[in-house]
């Protein structure tokens, strides 16, 4: 009875998830490869899952450390300014502690997304 309960909660928590993630443009990929082409295929594919989890961090999907976002957004060139993406990932936090400066946040985080065109809105920072 509890493991039901359970698995119908994990079922629908997932659902709600794919469906945020396909709704930002992000989509899973599920391929076959050799086994001898699998560090190449890793190397070719990081880039691009490390941009979808900076997206993640940015709408509260997954929490991120501030040093791994940077990082992300070094290593892989990516055209984001760090300091951007973490305020991104902690509006919700920033508002709960500053709720005085909510506007100034939201005009923050508006400017933000305009600048980078991202697939984010100001709901999903919250």
């Amino acid at each position: 009875m509890v493991d039901d309960i359970r698995r119908a909660e994990m079922k629908t928590y997932q659902a709600r998830r794919s469906a945020e993630r396909r709704a930002r443009g992000l989509i899973p990929r599920t391929v076959w490869i050799r086994r001898e082409d699998e560090e190449a295929f890793r190397e070719a594919v990081t880039p691009y899952a490390e941009h979808a989890r900076l997206l993640e961090a940015a709408t509260g999907g997954v929490h991120l450390p501030a040093f791994e976002i940077a990082e992300i957004i070094r290593h892989h060139n990516l055209p984001y300014d760090p300091e951007d993406f973490v305020f991104l990932s902690r509006v919700a936090e920033a508002i709960a502690l500053r709720p005085q400066e909510s506007d100034w946040i939201a005009q923050r985080a508006a400017d933000i997304i305009a600048r980078y065109r991202l697939p984010i809105t100001w709901e999903d920072l919250q």
